[in-house]
Parts: C-alpha cells; structure tokens; sequence
C-alpha cells in the first residue's frame, strides 16, 4: 500500500513552525518582549554601558540632549574629570542622546542599560525601559565611588520620553 505525500507534509510544516517558534523564543532575553510593539531605532554608542569613578554625589540623571553644550554641561555635573566621557559623534540636526545615569554608587557592582524603546503613536512618546543592575546581598564588591551611565542615539523626534525601570539583583558565587 502506497501512502499519500499529503500525509507526510503535514508532519514536516509542524515540526518546521515548531522549530521556529523555539528559535525565536531562546533567542529573546525576554520572552515578553516578543509580544510588545516594534523597538523604535536607537543606536548604542561604542563602549556604554559604562561605570566611571567619580567622587561627584548626583542623583540619578534621565536626559535628553540636543546640543553638544548640553552634553558638556551634563558631563561636568556627574563626573570630576570631564574627559573619562567622550563626546559620542552625533549630527544634532537629526539625532538626539538619551543618557541615563545612577545615583552615586559606594561600590562597584552596579550598572545600567537602555534595554528598548518603544514608540508611543497614541500619545506621541517614546517609552524607554531602563534596566538597573545591582549586587546581591553575597556579593563583596570592593568600595569605589562611581557612576554607571549609558548612552543612546535617537532620531529626532517632538514627542516627549517617558522612562521605566527594570531592577534586576545580581548575586554572586
């Protein structure tokens, strides 16, 4: 008795989408986003995230800069030597920075990181996600004042930016 072709197609499509939805499931750092709306373009900066020791006490920093006088005058506030940030090459004309930054930090161990941006239509905004990492209590991080900070280019845009924090706590071995 001969089988039917039609039979076995059946079988390979179900197995192929299943392959492909697990693909796209290990590949996601959070199996949530796959069901939020389309990231809207940034582009990460070489070398941010970043932690840079400063003696400076600031409070957390969400900034969006337009102009390379207010990225300077930024840089003075949160770090003591203005030099350890460069000034990442943007064409102001048609970009913008998105700079988050921590509070002062005692120790090493903290970071953060713009992990998306979503593009708000109804409401003309960008929602960004901030994620902030921190150690865990078995964590014996050496004493050190700084600050983590990360950088983004975004496109021009009118619409204001809105921030949510992720906290994330890191434990050591």
């Amino acid at each position: 008795m001969k089988k039917n072709k039609s039979n076995l197609l059946i079988p390979a499509v179900i197995i192929v989408v299943l392959v492909v939805v697990l693909g796209v499931v290990l590949m996601k750092e959070n199996i949530l986003d796959f069901f939020k709306p389309y990231p809207y373009a940034m582009t990460r900066i070489e070398g941010f995230p970043a932690v840079i020791a400063s003696t400076k006490k600031i409070e957390k920093q969400r900034a969006i800069i337009n102009s390379k006088e207010e990225f300077d005058n930024l840089v003075k506030n949160i770090v003591d030597d203005a030099n350890k940030i460069k000034m990442p090459s943007v064409d102001f004309t048609k970009n913008r920075l998105l700079v988050v930054t921590t509070n002062t930090n005692d120790t090493k161990g903290f970071s953060i990181k713009v992990k998306s941006i979503l593009k708000n239509t109804e409401q003309n905004k960008l929602d960004a996600v901030i994620q902030l990492s921190k150690p865990g209590e078995t964590c014996q991080n050496p004493e050190e004042s700084n600050i983590a900070i990360d950088m983004v280019i975004l496109e021009k845009n009118n619409g204001d930016v809105s921030f949510d924090k992720e906290e994330k706590t890191v434990e050591c071995k």
